[in-house]
């Protein structure tokens, strides 16, 4: 049967058998949920087919048709389509109109499902949650799988930013000017597969705040214009690839002020001077106190050197700090790692109040990297540091990517579109 001259209406009878024993809602939603789906893939074949004889015309001569299997949201369906040949290449014009590709074993729907539920849970957890969705068993690995083919998109996207910006010298996407950007920046320890441990490395950007609510009794803050990139780099690309995905997120290279916070690790302040152009580089002062306080041990002691680095005074600290080593009161090596963190970070301790003074927002103007350490929680450790969880290098770069984008969910719906076509 047509509606009107073009349009197909495709009719599928779904037949439910009356429970046997008594009659419950659980057996009767059950039978009837299934019934339907089995309707549904039905369905979803004959309208492949209608779709298919649409896109042959015109697609070049018919060579032969050939099977495939797809997952959709309604379950596990085979069908069949015709392989053609124009102008000396062989095509599917189906599976090209459906947006699948040559190892896609899933629909669209499926594999996005799929990223976001193992992106938030565990690979098992994840796979029992999607069977139950689709109505089929799934293996976990198949999710992993699926995940991580999803991340090497994302990965390479990114790989392609930091390529055409420093190794072709393409210009970085043109916009309005941004006021200021600050971008919290730090390292995240994972346990690797084969034992031993790595770091991936953590950006948070974001380019302004606003309070939740003007009238609530306690005051709390939010950042806007967020935007998060993380990964397992290789040494030397952490940089320009952080800095290169921020010229396309946040625009950081239109920002008239740009701060960086971070914890003072040594490689942090490096990246700053390297690769983020016209950046500021802050010492978190919470990691600045907390350092302070280890190598001292006297709590009196260490609020004395805290007051003079705070003041400028950190030589003053240093020889504070030698005289107790020579008293030995102080491990030589705690005093060495202590010095070293002292003379790499002691000009960004109110780095900050050098942008305020230029007509910075004050309120961007940190000293701290709270917006970095919670990005991190919800990041990494609420998902990849959980108890027994072990990565490979490749397998966390994925998810990592993966993970960033889960933190918008804008951004989220607005990349798997791109991905489905």
């Amino acid at each position: 049967m047509t509606k009107g001259a073009c349009v197909p209406t495709l009719t599928v009878t779904v037949e439910v058998p009356w429970p046997k024993g008594q009659t419950t809602l659980p057996k009767l939603e059950r039978d009837i949920h299934r019934a339907a789906l089995a309707a549904g893939r039905k369905l979803l074949v004959q309208a492949l087919g209608v779709w298919e004889q649409q896109l042959l015309q015109g697609a070049g001569a018919r060579q032969r048709r050939m099977r495939r299997y797809l997952l959709t949201r309604l379950g596990p369906i085979r069908f069949t389509r015709w392989k053609t040949l124009k102008d000396h290449r062989y095509d599917f014009p189906l599976d090209r109109a459906m947006g699948l590709r040559p190892w896609q074993t899933c629909s669209g729907f499926v594999w996005e499902r799929a990223c976001r539920l193992a992106g938030a849970h565990p690979f098992r957890e994840a796979a029992r949650l999607l069977s139950d969705l689709v109505g089929t068993p799934l293996d976990h690995r198949r999710l992993w799988g699926w995940l991580q083919k999803a991340g090497a998109i994302r990965v390479l996207q990114q790989e392609q930013a930091r390529a055409e910006l420093f190794d072709h010298g393409v210009a970085p996407p043109e916009g309005e000017p941004v006021p200021m950007v600050v971008t919290e920046i730090d390292g995240v320890v994972l346990r690797h597969q084969r034992g031993g441990r790595f770091e991936a490395k953590v950006a948070a950007s974001s380019t302004g705040k606003c309070r939740a609510s003007p009238t609530a009794r306690h005051r709390r803050v939010y950042v806007t214009g967020k935007a998060v990139v993380a990964g397992v780099y290789e040494e030397g690309q952490a940089g320009p690839t952080i800095y290169a995905w921020l010229c396309r997120s946040v625009g950081i290279h239109r920002a008239r002020y740009s701060l960086v916070p971070g914890d003072g690790a040594g490689w942090i302040p490096v990246m700053v001077r390297e690769w983020f152009f016209g950046s500021v580089f802050q010492l978190d002062h919470f990691h600045l106190k907390q350092r302070l306080r280890l190598a001292g041990g006297d709590p009196k002691m260490a609020g004395r050197w805290i007051s003079w680095a705070l003041a400028g005074q950190w030589r003053r600290v240093a020889r504070s700090l030698m005289a107790l080593v020579r008293a030995h009161r102080v491990d030589p090596k705690v005093a060495e790692d202590t010095l070293a963190f002292l003379e790499l970070n002691h000009r960004a301790i109110w780095a900050s109040n050098g942008l305020r003074a230029r007509g910075a927002p004050p309120e961007l103007c940190v000293v701290g990297s709270g917006v970095g350490e919670h990005t991190i929680d919800l990041l990494a450790a609420r998902r990849m540091k959980r108890r027994g969880m072990r990565w490979s290098r490749g397998g966390a770069h994925h998810m990592l990517a993966l993970r960033c984008l889960l933190l918008d969910p804008a951004a989220w719906r607005a990349w798997w579109k791109e991905v489905n076509g």
